[in-house]
């Protein structure tokens, strides 16, 4: 699935939800990072990032990065953290996670993107 960017405000490009709840008796809350990848045609500059979005649709943004213009290829985004300590602490600890993909144009024209995948991932301790 491809979606086309046409705009320099942030617009949702798809995202991933995940029912923490039902799956915390199995998994630590800690140290849970979030990845990105797919590909992009960018004939002009566009913005990515991943951001949170709580229950009351409050966004909150996880990390970002500008990609410059360079037709096709393929580009990761990430990790970053998405709960546990590492995490910003103003994302809030809910039973539904829900992590989204958003992007912008960094100046006028059109980009897109195409077959994107988002994951989480415990992230191992560096001791």
């Amino acid at each position: 699935m491809a979606s086309k960017l046409t705009s320099t405000s942030p617009v949702a490009l798809g995202g991933i939800t995940i029912p923490w709840a039902a799956l915390r008796t199995l998994l630590p809350d800690e140290r849970w990072a979030v990845w990105a990848c797919g590909w992009l045609n960018t004939p002009v500059a566009i913005t990515l990032g991943i951001n949170y979005q709580a229950n009351n649709a409050t966004t909150y943004v996880l990390g970002q990065q500008t990609f410059p213009a360079q037709g096709w290829g393929k580009v990761q985004l990430g990790p970053y953290a998405a709960k546990g300590p590492l995490a910003p602490p103003t994302v809030p600890e809910e039973n539904i996670m829900s992590i989204n993909l958003f992007g912008s144009l960094a100046s006028a024209g059109t980009a897109s993107v195409h077959r994107w995948t988002i994951w989480l991932r415990l992230t191992p301790r560096s001791t």
